[in-house]
């Protein structure tokens, strides 16, 4: 069976104690300004995440401004070529009712 026999430390004096805290505060300045520029450069790339983001949805919504002008354009386009088509139409009726008109007076008349 063993023994344990406690022994007490002499108590520290007041230079081992501010060497102690003096480490004590070291250590934790240490780790903080570690902690810090841990922050500081995960902030530095989610700021780089968001800038280019921003950049993409930027591009993105000029990309579709843009088809929708050349969509609008096209819309215009078809409307007038509708309209042109539309009007040789009429002219074409226009034409062939004259035409059947000659022929019929053209067939009275030898008749």
């Amino acid at each position: 069976m063993e023994t344990v026999v406690a022994v007490s430390l002499p108590p520290p004096n007041q230079a081992e104690m501010d060497e102690l805290r003096m480490q004590s505060v070291e250590r934790v300045a240490a780790s903080s300004c570690q902690f810090n520029q841990m922050t500081y450069e995960q902030l530095v790339q989610f700021h780089a995440q968001q800038e280019a983001m921003s950049k993409r949805l930027e591009e993105e919504s000029n990309r579709q401004l843009i088809m929708a002008a050349a969509m609008e354009k096209n819309r215009l386009e078809q409307e007038a070529v509708q309209i042109a088509l539309l009007q040789q139409q009429e002219y074409l009726v226009r034409q062939q009712e004259e035409l059947k008109r000659a022929m019929a007076n053209q067939a009275k008349a030898t008749a």
